[in-house]
């Protein structure tokens, strides 16, 4: 149990509730940029390849066009909580939407490519869909394994696992092509550019993808020694981004050729951290809503959270931006009419507070406190029991719910994602730069 929370009135005073500060807008804003640059500018490199000869139809305009249409819907309807906020939630599945309609497109295209011997089966062939999915269920897999009866923890442990392996493959994979290039500085049909298929991929996957595994299972069952390695994990990551921008700079025609015929295990990867960020949301209304039903079919009470401690009794923990909030909650006790419950791992029925956008990482938000008037169900009364003697009511499942239960609906399921996908910004934004940054050296 985490026991340093933070003065609600000092969280407040940072910003409005369900606001987010100006670096995190900003970042926002220039992922939104670099998603339409991206696109743009990759939409003309990759069908420029085509013979012109060749009628390529609304595609690679249209994918344009559809970019800075979603970005803007996202963003000019009015909200409840921050519009940045909402676009940061809405973006992955615009990046889902763009990939569902540029990658099959691309397949029907690429036999009509101007020069065959610089693209490799990975680029004109890889089943993306395939090995998003296989890469998904291995990793639900794992977590729930590294989980085990953590109940909840496997969902935010996949997000954990998806993008991590989403950062550590997109800064590796320009690192491996500068450390393994594989060739000669030129590449013929008897000089292919990678000889050895099998052998490049487990270069490119494996490294990234055994952190990965680890980063994700010390996340989920030791979060504390995560949250004070932070500044190192930060280190590191940064000097592997340096790595990543210094080999793309100077990288040479060879290795160039080489990332981008690489880049469809990079789109899986992305493919698993969208599908991971979409299922944690999907779970979390759906166990949200099956609570709030439970809650209602069962007899309530009204009572008051006893004064027997001044800390909180029940909160919300942000160990990472690359998971949703944790529950943390104390034994405690809820007095009804005179008698007490005792109270120690109850269900919460509550979504965040908005106020929960200021909370840094490390730092928890306190729900429940001592004389705060709450509802609660699934106590029962001991009566006509020859073992149970007392008037007193006896918990079991209980659930709880404070008083003042926070938004619902969209509102609920973004404050409870927007690190995660925001982070998952962060990242894209991190493994663009590198690409970017071989375009602006040629």
């Amino acid at each position: 149990m985490t026991t340093t929370f933070c003065d609600p009135a000092q969280v407040v005073n940072r910003k409005s509730p369900g606001k987010l500060d100006d670096w995190m807008r900003a970042l926002i804003a220039f992922a939104c940029c670099v998603t339409f640059l991206g696109v743009a500018i990759g939409s003309h490199l990759l069908f420029g390849q085509i013979d012109r000869a060749v009628e390529r139809g609304w595609v690679p305009s249209g994918i344009v066009f559809l970019t800075a249409f979603s970005v803007l819907a996202a963003y000019l309807p009015p909200a409840k909580l921050s519009r940045s906020l909402r676009v940061a939630v809405l973006l992955p599945v615009v990046h889902a939407s763009i990939l569902a309609l540029a990658w099959p497109a691309w397949l029907v295209l690429s036999r009509f490519l101007n020069d065959h011997n610089s693209a490799t089966e990975l680029v004109t062939h890889f089943p993306i869909a395939t090995a998003a999915g296989i890469t998904l269920v291995a990793f639900i897999a794992f977590v729930v394994v590294v989980a085990r009866r953590r109940s909840g923890e496997w969902l935010h442990g996949l997000t954990m696992l998806a993008l991590s392996e989403l950062l550590l493959l997109g800064l590796w994979l320009p690192i491996s092509c500068a450390i393994c290039s594989g060739g000669r500085f030129y590449w013929t049909p008897t000089h292919p550019l990678v000889d050895d298929l099998l052998g490049r991929v487990l270069l490119t996957i494996v490294p990234p993808t055994v952190i990965a595994l680890t980063f994700a299972a010390a996340g989920v069952i030791q979060p504390a020694r995560l949250v004070a390695a932070r500044r190192r994990i930060v280190a590191v990551v940064g000097t592997l981004f340096v790595l990543a921008v210094a080999t793309r700079l100077g990288a040479s025609a060879r290795e160039m050729v080489l990332y981008s015929n690489l880049l469809p295990m990079l789109l899986v990867a992305l493919c698993v951290a969208i599908a991971s960020l979409m299922l944690f949301a999907a779970a979390f209304a759906i166990r949200s809503l099956r609570a709030w039903r439970a809650f209602r079919r069962m007899r309530r009470t009204d009572g008051v959270v006893a004064d027997d401690d001044k800390a909180p009794a029940l909160g919300f923990e942000i160990t990472s931006w690359l998971r949703g909030p944790r529950i943390v909650q104390r034994p405690f006790a809820v007095t009804i009419a005179g008698a007490t419950i005792p109270v120690s791992g109850a269900h919460l029925v509550a979504a965040l507070p908005a106020a929960t956008t200021q909370l840094n990482v490390g730092e928890c938000y306190g729900v429940l406190r001592a004389g705060d008037r709450v509802t609660i169900a699934g106590h029962a009364n001991a009566s006509g029991d020859p073992f149970r003697t007392s008037a007193a009511p006896l918990s079991g499942e209980l659930f709880i719910a404070p008083a003042d239960r926070g938004p619902s609906g969209f509102a609920a399921v973004a404050l409870a994602m927007w690190r995660p996908c925001v982070a998952y910004l962060l990242i894209v934004v991190a493994v663009a730069i590198p690409a970017l940054a071989a375009l602006a050296a040629t």
